[in-house]
């Protein structure tokens, strides 16, 4: 799991110009779709 202003776990890929805003935290092997705007916690069943 990468941590910073945000987390984000092992296997997830995230697509470019996607953001993850501050705070929030993306589980394990996701996919952020490009040009996503994350501003909740994601997980796998979500």
């Amino acid at each position: 799991m990468l941590c910073g202003g945000a987390c984000i776990g092992a296997g997830t890929l995230v697509g470019a110009g996607a953001v993850v805003l501050p705070g929030v935290r993306v589980g394990e092997s996701l996919l952020v779709k490009a040009g996503t705007v994350v501003a909740r916690n994601l997980e796998k069943d979500d």
